[in-house]
Formats: C-alpha cells, structure tokens, sequence
C-alpha cells in the first residue's frame, strides 16, 4: 500500500494480497492460492472460501471432515456436510439419529441446553446474546452483561426510553423521555409538554400558586425560604415561610435597622 501523505509503502493487513489502507476492511485481492481467501467487494475484506474457516490467522483453516462448510474447527461447527452425511445440528452424521425427545450434538437429551432451543427435534443454537431463545431472532433471556428488549433482542444497554431492571430494559413511563431504577423508577427527563418535579416525576403542570419556577421543563420549588416566588433567587420572593419577614423581595430574619 502506497500513503501519498508520507510517500512511504506500508503493509496491508495481513488478510489482504493488496489494498487502499491497512484496515483488513480495506482489500483490493485477496490471496487465493495459500491463504485461501475470496474477495467480498460489498465489504472490501477478504473472506475465508468456502469448506475453509478464519481462526484469527491470515491464513483460513480447512473444516474437519466431513463437514463441508463450518464456522469453527471442530466437528460440532458444521454449517453443511460432504456428501454421504447429514447435517444434525451443527454436526454431520451418516445416519439420522432419532430420539424420544432432542438431539444436541452427537446426543439425545431430555430438553435443550441452554444457548439452543428446540427446532424439529434438533437443539439448534441460539444467536444475538441470548442465554435461552424461542427463535433464532427471540430471545427470552441473555448472556450476563446483557438486556433483554420487548421484542426479544438482547443489548449491552438499553435504549433511550427504556430502564434495566431484573436484566431486562422495561419502557419507561409515557411521561418519561428517559428514566432510571434506582430502589424505584425515577425519570430524569420527560416527554414534551411534560414537566419533572422534585419527586422526579413528570407532571402535566406545574404547582400554579407560585411555589415553583419552571426552567428547562422542570419544575423547582421556590428557594428557602421564600414560600412564593417570581424567580429562584434571594430577592425574588414574594411571600415567605413561616418565621420569616419580607422585606423588597426578599425573606429576613428580623427587619433591617430603621424598619
């Protein structure tokens, strides 16, 4: 790869024959002949071929026998079979295995562990996070670290208008723009037209016997110890708490000298 901003050759990944940059999403070939690789031009990567798999290295590995294509090196990582076997699975067997209940890997058992879920007698695995699944696509618990979405999907968080709580993202209240589980669901924004108290609650209005300011959409009391106020400073009351005197605008002790 030549850099016209250093004048300088420098490698390409090692996945690459040639390229434009030195990610292994930059390939302009690949190396078929010893590295066995074919050229994704959609990608721009260098892909393994088929009957072979990427361990990491710049060279794809050959599938084991008699898996005709897989995504691992073992038998049990067979995405299709040579001829004679039959995929089960993610194996390939001469014969059809039939049991009372599910086939998982070589074996017949009783329920599917977990990462698989049942699919015509085959425990077939699970994809996207899940720990257990009904579907390749639903999910209905995830690996730790991860949340489980109303329909099904698993994240490493959860999305705006959602909160984690129990490992699942919950949505919010319709009020909330955002929330959080904290001992109790508090919001932290709210939606338009809706305002957050102290109590971190959105409310459609906020109090209007002049006991609170509105800023930014949130509704704030008045400072101590103004009891009203027009603004959220120490001369913005306009009556105060009890013991209190007013005095201009503000809440005092005691009046001043000659008052």
């Amino acid at each position: 790869m030549y850099q016209t901003s250093t004048l300088v050759c420098a490698a390409c990944n090692s996945v690459c024959l040639t390229c434009f940059n030195s990610t292994n999403s930059s390939c302009l070939s690949c190396d078929s002949t010893t590295a066995f690789r074919s050229y994704n031009s959609t990608t721009n990567s260098c892909l393994c071929s088929g009957g072979y798999y990427d361990n990491g290295s710049a060279v794809c590995q050959v599938c084991p026998s008699p898996c005709s294509t897989c995504n691992g090196g073992s038998t049990l990582n067979c995405t299709s079979c040579v001829t004679g076997y039959t995929l089960i699975g993610s194996s390939c067997r001469t014969t059809t295995v039939t049991c009372n209940n599910y086939y998982y890997s070589g074996y017949c058992v009783n329920t599917c562990p977990n990462t698989t879920y049942p699919s015509s007698s085959v425990c077939t695995t699970c994809v996207n996070n899940c720990l257990t699944c009904l579907s390749p696509t639903i999910c209905t618990s995830c690996l730790s670290s991860f949340y489980l979405l109303p329909n099904g999907s698993c994240l490493g968080s959860c999305p705006i208008a959602t909160y984690a709580y129990n490992k699942q993202c919950l949505a919010c209240p319709q009020s909330c723009s955002s929330c959080v589980y904290r001992s109790a669901l508090i919001c932290i924004t709210c939606s338009a037209t809706y305002y957050l108290n102290a109590n971190f609650e959105c409310v459609g209005n906020c109090p209007t016997d002049q006991t609170h300011i509105v800023v930014e959409s949130r509704c704030i009391a008045c400072i101590s110890p103004c009891a009203t106020c027009v603004n959220l400073t120490s001369a913005g009351c306009l009556s105060c708490q009890s013991g209190y005197i007013f005095f201009n605008g503000s809440c005092l002790s005691n009046c001043p000298i000659n008052y």
